[in-house]
């Protein structure tokens, strides 16, 4: 049976941040693909898609998007070759930056939240086989353009049906967005708190919120759908609020709370939603993001860096990586059971190994903090490249480390 224990070492993974340019490893190679114009983004944005299904990798910049197939982003990053060409980047406007990107389940539309003059919140959808494979004029064009009627912070597409999504409010309310064409009626879903977090189960068939007050409720898609309370706030996370609800598989789902103090870590629960309300055992993992005080930038609402988790997983694994928008950590979570007797914790590489961690920039005698903005996989490496998006102090938005 699996430890209980929040965090276990492990000796069969391994994280590639830099890798040896000769065969004996002495020399390191840290080639960097820079991105183009100011930063002007958000601190809690999530600018980093990768499209497995196509091998495409599409970012964020201050004016939009930028995308370039994976197999010529390996080409550039190897050793001797290209090694940072922009050029490899096609441009995609959205009419001012863009606050998150998220494909649907089988990655044939993107939605991007973008946000455009006077603070008005846009959401685009893209044909992603238009905008990546058929070209000419239009095929960068959105399917679709819809203003939302408020401030949003977050948009998911239905896993299972293309004519449904969500947006989070900055107020913490709920919309469902009905599409039709290229129209979208926006329904606003009835919930008593404040959400601070969405996800769609992954059948589609119902909606997850995580709340301020620690709250994670269920409830189905639709407007006269009663929401219902799954889980109640945790006795030792009384003040933390719900901030990142992922599905990491069918049947598990990573919660992660955002503590009141900006220099306390965020805690990371994982639970069975295979069990019926109220009777799932939040399992504990140990956290490695310790968070490095990140100052707010110029876009930033309010004069505050608001903290975002990133989280890329992979089901067939039981494996998930987490990491935050104020944190140079990188925490691997996962079971290494499968069945009934799963027990998700932080997995900790040998000590001689050294914590998986972002790099900091470093050109010449310029050196600074990078910080996580985007996260992905790309499943067709096979040069164990970790693809991440991040920003720094320096005019650098995009970087592959390998």
């Amino acid at each position: 049976m699996a430890s209980e224990d929040p965090d276990v070492e492990v000796d069969f993974l391994r994280f590639i941040g830099r890798r040896s340019a000769d065969a004996e490893g002495e020399e390191k190679s840290a080639n960097v693909l820079v991105g183009a114009g100011s930063l002007g983004l958000r601190s809690d944005a999530s600018l980093l898609a990768i499209s497995n299904r196509f091998g495409a990798l599409i970012a964020g910049t201050a004016g939009g998007l930028r995308w370039t197939w994976l197999k010529a982003l390996r080409s550039h990053c190897a050793p001797g070759g290209g090694g940072g060409e922009a050029a490899t980047f096609h441009e995609v406007a959205c009419g001012g930056p863009p606050l998150c990107l998220r494909f649907n389940a089988d990655e044939s539309l993107l939605a991007v939240l973008v946000v455009g003059e006077g603070g008005a919140h846009t959401l685009l959808v893209f044909d992603l086989v238009a905008m990546l494979l058929q070209g000419g004029v239009g095929a960068s064009k959105p399917l679709l353009t819809h203003s939302l009627a408020a401030a949003a912070t977050d948009v998911q597409l239905s896993p299972t049906d293309p004519s449904l999504g969500l947006a989070l409010g900055a107020d913490g309310s709920v919309v469902l967005l009905s599409i039709a064409g290229e129209s979208v009626t926006d329904t606003r879903l009835e919930l008593a708190q404040a959400v601070s977090s969405i996800a769609w189960s992954f059948d589609g068939a119902h909606v997850w919120c995580g709340c301020a007050d620690g709250t994670l409720l269920r409830c189905a898609p639709s407007a006269a759908a009663e929401p219902a309370t799954y889980l109640s706030p945790l006795d030792e996370l009384s003040e933390h609020r719900l901030c990142t609800v992922s599905p990491v598989s069918v049947r598990y789902l990573l919660l992660g709370f955002d503590p009141p103090d900006a220099f306390t870590e965020p805690a990371i629960r994982v639970i069975d939603v295979s069990v019926p309300a109220g009777a799932a055992q939040p399992q504990q993992c140990a956290v490695s993001l310790f968070p490095l005080g990140r100052e707010p930038g110029t876009a930033d609402v309010g004069g505050s860096a608001t903290r975002r988790l990133h989280v890329a997983s992979l089901p067939a694994w039981r494996l998930a990586v987490v990491c935050s928008s104020d944190s140079d950590g990188v925490c691997c979570v996962g079971s290494r059971k499968g069945g009934e007797a799963q027990r998700w914790q932080k997995w900790t590489l040998p000590d001689e190994e050294g914590p998986p961690s972002v790099p900091m920039f470093e050109r010449g005698d310029e050196s600074g903090d990078q910080w996580m903005m985007g996260l992905g996989f790309d499943y067709g490496n096979e040069e164990q490249l970790v693809v991440v998006a991040g920003a720094c102090f320096f005019l650098f938005l995009f970087s592959v480390w390998l």
